[in-house]
């Protein structure tokens, strides 16, 4: 039975460090296709769940997520003993320290609460706490390998780094007490009592006839006790995420995000920060900062065209995003998902100030969405308008005028009208 017993754990042991060095190669942009690294974080059913419901949509995340969360029905937290490279990081840590993992018993499992607020608060579209995943921090985590300076890198790292050093002083309080996606397995495992059992042959509760038959056995006080609680606390989370998306809702963004982005008020909580849009980026234009327009939007993904544009033949970012923070586009669909709105500078523009220009904008533009102001009576000026309906926000007009910085996208608040924007001054 010892034999047994240890050369199963070594199975378990080999398995778990397998999954753990192939969720980091699989993080790092090492594979031809975008959706390689999406696999790591959409594999946590708390995230599947909770992202599907808050976007009413079932994804091609749901494809990893969704297998996970039967098996972990089935068989109570085999995600966390057989496959999480961060249980296997914090079981390391965990082991190097000498206080006793019975030291974690008085701490609360708050990690369940987190799930059913979570999850309440997705029904209202607002899903909270995804961020806390142990998936979403290590594929955010690895990625500062491939972008030290990154802040949602750097704070995946914090972030990991602070679980490892909680574990080392608490073994077993971050996975059994804290980890809102241990919580969530052992939820859905727990829902099994509730289930008719199938009683074998012979069992005192068979038929006469020596045939199995479905029996509903009592459920314990405490059971329906901890339901009734937890019904409590995820019917708490509704009116919060139905409170911050009316407050969401009247704010105006002022940052650019990726193609295919929700909503301001959804995005800060659908992003799990694990910046797959970072890494799955060609033109590198998208990145993170330590200054956020809100608090629910801190260190998620901005994009900016100091250097590149967003290519009109590429939807990487949206493909490679496992939350649904980014719907996962087609490039016939890119068009009408803008980024922002171009908008022309009329005081730093050359031809509008009566000087010479190669009219690069025009130019650079693939959707050919820019055309050039001829002289009228009413106005003698050449320079160029920008339609609205054509311009998705590519940013390529605005990185061909660097020199002058007279045409910028701005944030396009939606939805838009459809009508033909003219240049305009600032001033006016």
């Amino acid at each position: 039975m010892n034999e047994k017993l240890k050369s199963r754990r070594l199975v378990r042991t080999l398995v778990r460090c397998g999954a753990l060095a192939a969720a980091a190669v699989l993080v790092l942009p090492l594979f031809p296709w975008s959706a390689a690294a999406k696999a790591v974080p959409a594999l946590s059913p708390f995230v599947m769940l909770a992202s599907t419901i808050a976007t009413r949509a079932a994804g091609g995340a749901a494809l990893f997520g969704l297998p996970v969360l039967l098996v972990v029905i089935a068989r109570r937290r085999w995600f966390c003993r057989w496959a999480c490279p961060v249980g296997l990081l914090t079981e390391c840590a965990g082991r190097l320290s000498p206080v006793s993992a019975s030291r974690c018993g008085p701490v609360p499992r708050i990690g369940r609460w987190l799930v059913l607020v979570s999850i309440g608060a997705a029904a209202a579209g607002y899903p909270l706490f995804l961020w806390l995943d142990p998936l979403a921090m290590f594929t955010g985590a690895v990625g500062l390998a491939h972008r030290p300076t990154s802040p949602a890198a750097t704070a995946a790292a914090a972030a990991v780094a602070l679980v490892l050093l909680l574990s080392a002083a608490l073994p077993g309080v971050w996975c059994l007490k804290l980890c809102p996606l241990g919580a969530f397995q052992e939820l859905v495992a727990a829902g099994r009592r509730w289930l008719p059992r199938r009683l074998a042959v012979g069992d005192s509760s068979t038929e006469a006839n020596g045939t199995e038959r479905l029996l509903v056995g009592p459920v314990p006080r405490r059971s329906l006790l901890a339901a009734a609680g937890g019904a409590a606390c995820a019917a708490l989370g509704v009116p919060l995420g139905m409170r911050a998306q009316a407050a969401g809702r009247q704010r105006q963004p002022r940052a650019l995000r990726p193609p295919g982005a929700v909503p301001l008020w959804q995005f800060g909580q659908l992003c799990l920060r694990c910046g797959n849009c970072i890494r799955s980026c060609p033109a590198g234009i998208i990145a993170t900062g330590w200054r956020s327009e809100s608090a629910a939007a801190w260190l998620a993904p901005i994009v900016s065209f100091d250097s590149d544009y967003c290519r009109e033949d590429c939807v990487a970012c949206t493909q490679a995003c496992p939350s649904g923070a980014l719907a996962p586009l087609r490039l016939e669909e890119k068009p009408n998902q803008p980024i922002g709105l171009a908008e022309v500078l009329m005081d730093r523009c050359l031809l509008a100030l009566g000087s010479e220009c190669r009219a690069m904008c025009i130019d650079a533009c693939p959707y050919d969405a820019i055309t050039l102001h001829e002289w009228t009576f009413e106005d003698d000026r050449r320079y160029p308008i920008v339609a609205e309906a054509n311009c998705p926000g590519c940013g390529a007009c605005q990185v061909a005028c660097t020199p002058m910085a007279a045409i910028a996208v701005r944030p396009a608040a939606p939805p838009l009208t459809g009508r033909s924007v003219a240049a305009r001054n600032p001033s006016d």
